[in-house]
């Protein structure tokens, strides 16, 4: 699956996966607005082509490839992934998030490799950390923030 966060790279994205010698087959034709197929599928690529359906995917996914990092823009949002538990990879760039990047990547939960290193991490799935003990740590932002107002408003 490929699903750019853009509508306006949903094309452009179906181009470049074509011109590499692959099958798509674009969300919006193959499934309906309940996820039923609206006719028999065989793709080497899905193309998420629409919005607001990033969890749909995730759930399909065995790993994730967070996009951004692989170039100077930054990454994406790895908190997605991590609250289903996907084994998830970033790319060197993640200066956009890096909280909590930093902390998912030592606490082994996510991977950061280079676009060569991208392949090879790709075929292993070995050596991730369960992703349950880090989201845990990380909950809890609305009483965390609170507290932290109320110690501001008492001074």
């Amino acid at each position: 699956m490929y699903v750019p966060r853009k509508p306006e790279h949903f094309d452009r994205a179906a181009e470049l996966i074509q011109a590499a010698g692959l099958s798509l087959a674009r969300r919006s034709v193959v499934l309906d607005a309940a996820f039923e197929l609206e006719m028999p599928v065989t793709c080497d690529v899905l193309l998420g082509d629409s919005l607001g359906e990033m969890h749909f995917y995730l759930a399909l996914a065995d790993q994730i490839v967070v996009g951004g990092g692989f170039v100077p823009q930054g990454s994406h949002n790895i908190s997605e992934p991590l609250s289903q538990g996907k084994p998830t990879l970033v790319g060197p760039n993640t200066w956009t998030i890096d909280f909590p990047a930093i902390e998912a990547i030592e606490a082994g939960v996510v991977r950061q490799v280079s676009a060569n290193e991208l392949a090879d991490a790709l075929l292993d799935l070995s050596g991730y950390a369960s992703a349950d003990a880090f989201l845990s740590s990380m909950g809890g932002s609305v009483a965390k923030t609170l507290d932290a107002v109320s110690d501001f408003l008492e001074k």
